[in-house]
């Protein structure tokens, strides 16, 4: 099955944090994850999505000239 990218929008914040609870031992916060991509300017997210559900994610914050992957 095709796995499309794409840039996460606020409708993917539930399952962009069920994917980061599945693989971190200490997952951000629906909170930390909501505050990140609806406020912050330097935050860009893009998400993997396979058959209409996200499959994974990666989360960057770019200052100035560098990119930090969270």
């Amino acid at each position: 099955m095709k796995i499309d990218f794409r840039s996460a929008q606020k409708s993917d914040i539930t399952e962009i944090f069920y994917v980061e609870t599945r693989c971190f031992s200490s997952p951000w916060s629906m909170e930390s994850i909501t505050e990140d991509i609806q406020s912050n300017d330097c935050a860009v997210y893009v998400v993997a999505a396979q058959g209409g559900r996200i499959i994974g994610f990666c989360a960057m914050h770019i200052v100035l000239d560098e990119g930090h992957i969270m």
